[in-house]
């Protein structure tokens, strides 16, 4: 009998219960995991800053958001946040949880701001695999490239992947990836530790100097966690890439880093997105990534 392989999928939730509920209804509607045996947890983060007591969000929002996750996945695993963790460290104590503790072999995580096509997870899980057998690429999404892709071109692409663009959004990561960006990660959280994630402006000069010590500085880069993340990939020659199909759509019209006009004016309401299950993709090689990556 073969051995069964879990697939963590971690939930990342704060105060935006009615977009959680949007996105786990279509987490309960996907059509398979390519093998894999899902395993849910919902990380919700606390409400009030730990020193200042200063509360980022209503506690009734929180306590909605643990009472959705359990109303759609009953046998889900809650961990919550006892105060205001921020998007950083709630994200480094799911990773944690997942690669240093349970040891698992890949991951998945999710956001409350983006449902899925019932296909997601059969692409995602394949992609995942072929991240597995092919260490250059660590990091894998199916969310797409171009929102705005005309079904006749997704569909033409629908084979090949590309580069993620800047978020890492509803991704597949490995262990081993995670193993060796996270040194690089460990450093910016040492920075901003202590710190509410939203306040994280005033460590700039020490993050610039981190980014200076990598050969990254005055590139571009920003103080989120997303932007670190992803520089410490581009430093270790680890690739992210995505699917070419639009597979899920971004609804966070509200949120940390978004406001609805500025929603509208990015377009991410126009998303096309592609209907038709798909695999078989071709496995980039590492030296066409690199040429990707300096186009851009």
């Amino acid at each position: 009998m073969s051995k069964q392989r879990i697939l963590p999928i971690g939930i990342m939730s704060f105060d935006r219960p009615d977009y959680l509920e949007t996105v786990l209804q279509t987490v309960v509607r996907q059509l398979g995991y390519g093998g894999w045996t899902p395993r849910f947890f919902l990380f919700q983060d606390g409400s009030q800053d730990e020193k200042s007591g200063t509360a980022y969000a209503d506690p009734e929002q929180i306590r909605e958001a643990v009472a959705v996750f359990k109303r759609y996945l009953p046998e889900g695993n809650v961990v919550l946040a006892p105060f205001n963790l921020g998007v950083a460290h709630n994200f480094d104590r799911a990773e944690r949880l997942f690669f240093v503790d349970h040891a698992y072999e890949a991951a998945v995580f999710l956001e409350d701001d983006m449902p899925l096509q019932p296909h997601y997870m059969e692409v995602l899980t394949e992609l995942i695999d072929m991240a597995i057998a092919h260490p250059h690429i660590g990091l894998v999404s199916a969310y797409g490239l171009s929102k705005d892709m005309p079904i006749a071109e997704q569909r033409a692409k629908s084979k090949t992947l590309c580069l993620m663009n800047e978020h890492n959004w509803a991704f597949g990561i490995t262990r081993q990836c995670w193993q060796a960006r996270n040194k690089i990660v460990t450093q910016y959280l040492e920075i901003i530790d202590g710190l509410s994630y939203r306040d994280r402006k005033e460590k700039h000069p020490e993050i610039n100097h981190m980014l200076r010590s990598l050969g990254r500085g005055g590139k571009g880069y920003l103080s989120s966690q997303d932007s670190i993340k992803n520089m410490a990939c581009e430093v270790l020659g680890i690739h992210r890439v995505s699917t070419h199909t639009n597979n899920a759509r971004y609804i966070g019209r509200k949120g940390l880093h978004m406001t609805e006009e500025r929603f509208f004016s990015l377009g991410y309401h126009r998303t096309v997105l592609y209907n038709e299950p798909h695999g078989g993709f071709e496995v980039p090689s590492a030296e066409s990534l690199r040429m990707l990556r300096k186009v851009l």
